[in-house]
């Protein structure tokens, strides 16, 4: 049986990675996808901004795919198959917490080895906000650390890549530097196999020998989470966009590092449509889009030391 062939996109909050793949979709029409979504808590959001084509999509709640049992992940990916018996290649877009380490771990499993190969884990990185941010999350140095590829997003023309680059090469000196251009074609990155396990250090390689067994478990012991917390908030009730923009504009708390949700407006800029908010790190945009579901608002917020309650007031102020 010919094995499916596996990327895991990994990077930080907000570093872009639904973006690129939207990008991989755009550029690889010729290739029967599946997409493997890792949804952060009780909550659907990551679908919501995926572009759907002919796509397989199979969403993962659970807030970290390196938190799931490798039962759940296996029974994810087989989904997408018997969805698609022809499908040409999966990809995973783990969440922007996960450690990707037990994740590629998994592939290395006789019970997955046989099915599926690791193509790549391609790390995207934040043109504007990796510095600052590596400097308070160790996993975002982490998921750099374990990826073959890295796409550096958010870059404009003319930008000087020099420092990012040698920030990148410090952390891995063996990885492949792409910028996210118009001018990148993804159709070069996929199905190269060019994931190679042998540069792994030897505590993981000690780690990889010890995965044989289809545990539960096994993830555990070399995983860790940063100290975050989350906030959703929900209503089926219109909002009042004007009180809502300038909230996240001026009041809402510096310690948010991303928001991302869909929300229902009354009085938007454009009437009866849906608009989608991507937050990163005190930077907000706007996106909207036609609706395909019943309106209603759905943000996640997500942060250290949130005061649940502030936040939550004030967003509910903004309910019309």
């Amino acid at each position: 049986m010919k094995k499916v062939p596996v990327s895991i996109v990994t990077g930080f909050l907000g570093s872009g990675k639904t973006t690129f793949i939207n990008k991989i979709i755009k550029q690889n029409q010729d290739l029967k996808l599946g997409v493997l979504l890792n949804e952060f808590g009780e909550v659907a959001l990551e679908s919501q901004f995926l572009i759907r084509a002919d796509e397989e999509v199979v969403e993962l709640p659970n807030g970290c795919v390196c938190c799931v049992s490798r039962g759940e992940l296996l029974a994810g990916l087989e989904k997408i198959i018997q969805a698609k018996p022809d499908t040409d290649y999966i990809i995973i877009e783990a969440s922007g917490l996960s450690d990707p380490l037990p994740l590629m771990l998994t592939f290395y499993s006789p019970i997955f080895a046989t099915k599926f190969i690791l193509d790549a884990i391609i790390g995207v990185v934040d043109y504007v906000n990796f510095q600052s941010i590596m400097d308070i999350y160790d996993i975002a140095r982490h998921q750099i650390h374990f990826s073959n590829l890295v796409i550096v997003t958010k870059s404009k023309p003319g930008d000087d890549l020099s420092q990012i680059n040698e920030l990148v090469h410090d952390i891995n000196p063996k990885a492949l530097i792409f910028q996210d251009s118009e001018n990148l074609n993804t159709v070069d990155l996929l199905d190269k196999y060019m994931f190679d396990f042998s540069g792994i250090e030897e505590k993981e390689r000690k780690l990889l020998r010890n995965t044989n067994n289809f545990g539960e478990d096994s993830e555990s012991q070399h995983h860790v989470h940063e100290d975050v917390d989350h906030i959703i908030f929900q209503t089926s009730s219109p909002i009042d966009f004007t009180k809502f923009d300038r909230y996240i504009e001026n009041s809402l708390p510096r310690n948010v590092i991303r928001a991302k949700g869909f929300l229902h407006f009354q009085n938007a800029p454009i009437s009866n449509k849906k608009y989608l908010l991507q937050y990163v790190a005190g930077r907000k945009d706007w996106f909207h889009e036609e609706w395909d579901r019943e309106r209603s608002t759905t943000v996640l917020f997500i942060g250290k030391g949130l005061e649940k309650e502030l936040i939550l007031g004030g967003l509910k102020a903004c309910i019309i």
